[in-house]
């Protein structure tokens, strides 16, 4: 009787770690298989989906993270962030915020044709602990782009 008790915690134990593993696999980006899915993105064609996820230079794991979605047709902005001590919990608004002005900055140049420039931008970082990559999901392309983590002073200027 002891033999299965133990053999049913073992395997319990085995069991949540490999849900926990996968929770955290639903949070890599893997651009390639993005851009073969296309049953994905011919259903929300007419969107642009900005995502980042949130680091902390004492925390090596993912915080959560902040994105846009930008809706082509409506011209419809929707900001969502995590809430950092629980990513389960976030909030989203309409309205930008001083949080999201990457984002904003990202989308406007996406939008007005400057991809090649997003991508040629540095990380305004020097650490690769502090910030994140952007993630640019174009669904109407069928193409993922990753720009450099960027990030603007008090004064608005983007940091190069």
């Amino acid at each position: 009787m002891k033999r299965i008790g133990f053999l049913i915690l073992i395997f319990s134990v085995i069991s949540c770690s490999n849900k926990y593993k996968n929770y955290y696999n639903l949070h890599r980006l893997k651009p390639k298989d993005f851009e073969t899915k296309t049953s994905i993105s011919n259903k929300n064609k007419d969107l642009i989906y900005i995502y980042s996820f949130n680091n902390n230079i004492l925390n090596k794991e993912i915080n959560g993270f902040e994105s846009l979605t930008f809706n082509k047709i409506m011209g419809e902005k929707i900001y969502i962030k995590t809430e950092e001590r629980n990513r389960k919990k976030y909030t989203f608004s309409n309205n930008s915020s001083m949080y999201f002005r990457e984002f904003d900055f990202i989308l406007q140049n996406y939008l007005d044709g400057n991809l090649e420039y997003l991508l040629s931008l540095e990380d305004s970082f020097s650490s690769s602990e502090v910030g994140s990559y952007f993630y640019i999901f174009d669904f109407e392309k069928h193409k993922v782009y990753k720009i450099n983590a960027i990030a603007f002073d008090n004064k608005g200027k983007l940091i190069q």
